[in-house]
């Protein structure tokens, strides 16, 4: 008989179009150690027989498994209609073309109990480590561990990069829901992790939980990727403005990266046809006006040349 407790964990998958590589993330959960857990499996409007596929698994999965589908809105829509609906008190979003190992439920609920009680107030949650398809850990470590700190403070002062994975506290996820941007499948997971991260710290351990794969036929998640740059226009521009309004304190630590986000900004802002001098007069910060203005040059360019491989004709320099 299923528990009348509510679940530790949701896992929280976004899906569309996954269904060949969907198998990874249901067999991962079938072999979890820790059992206290449901699986949110949100459908953003696939056609490729994933419904079909589901059904299959209901009646042999060993977990409260909810299925949801909904018209194709892309991944920031779906999470948040995940989140809306999860029971457990740790959220874990595990893409739909990932795994994860039968131990990580239970190893991060360890490092979770591991933060005393009365200081859980600050922590948003718990992170770790993946690995790719060969056990090779993406990007690099932590610099020790138990490393508490904020998202922030770890890439740009301790310098630490590439895919991690781990649970943040569903209560803290509905505090800070994805904008929901109409007309765009890409809304950059980084705008809800930095928004949480100037609120909360997280623990960080050097523990490998979720395998990372990279599909060669398909490219990555696809929900979270596109080619058409007027479309993933709006969330980049939401995000690169958030990165520069809120985190210029940490231009010193990583330079490149914040001259990177503002020729992206100008570069996306172009693509929206937005006002560039209405984005620059939405920072208050004069460090963020200055560096978009430094920028302006180069991310014009880098917009042309988006207009130019899309469509590599004569006027397309100058028309996109």
């Amino acid at each position: 008989m299923p528990s009348a407790r509510p679940p530790v964990y949701t896992v929280l998958t976004a899906t569309f179009n996954r269904a060949h590589t969907l198998h990874r993330v249901f067999e991962s959960l079938q072999k979890q150690t820790f059992r206290e857990f449901e699986w949110v499996l949100i459908d953003d409007g696939s056609n490729d027989g994933t419904t079909e596929l589901v059904e299959e698994w209901k009646a042999k999965a060993s977990f409260p498994l909810v299925y949801v589908r909904q018209e194709n809105r892309g991944k920031h829509f779906a999470i948040n209609r995940g989140v809306a609906l999860a029971k457990g008190a740790l959220i874990t979003v595990l893409d739909s073309d990932d795994a994860c190992i039968p131990e990580a439920l239970e190893r991060m609920l360890q490092v979770w109990d591991t933060i005393p009680e009365d200081k859980r107030d600050a922590f948003s949650g718990v992170t770790g480590l993946c690995m790719d398809a060969e056990g090779a850990i993406v990007g690099n470590k932590f610099p020790f561990e138990p490393l508490d700190a904020t998202p922030a403070e770890v890439m740009f002062v301790h310098k630490v990069d590439g895919e991690k994975w781990g649970a943040i506290r569903s209560d803290v996820m509905r505090q800070f829901p994805f904008p929901e941007i109409n007309d765009t499948p890409f809304v950059p997971e980084g705008i809800v992790w930095d928004e949480i991260g100037r609120h909360f710290k997280t623990r960080f351990v050097n523990q490998a939980w979720r395998t990372y794969f990279q599909d060669e036929s398909t490219g990555s998640d696809q929900l979270t990727r596109a080619t058409n740059f007027p479309r993933i226009a709006p969330g980049m521009v939401v995000s690169l403005s958030t990165m520069l309004a809120g985190q210029m304190q940490w231009f010193s630590h990583a330079p490149s990266r914040f001259c990177r986000a503002a020729v992206n900004l100008v570069r996306f802002t172009l693509h929206t046809g937005r006002s560039l001098s209405g984005q620059f007069f939405r920072f208050r910060d004069n460090r963020a006006r200055l560096l978009m203005l430094c920028m302006l040059p180069v991310g014009y360019f880098a917009y042309w040349r988006d207009c130019w491989k899309q469509n590599p004709a004569p006027k397309a320099a100058t028309v996109c």
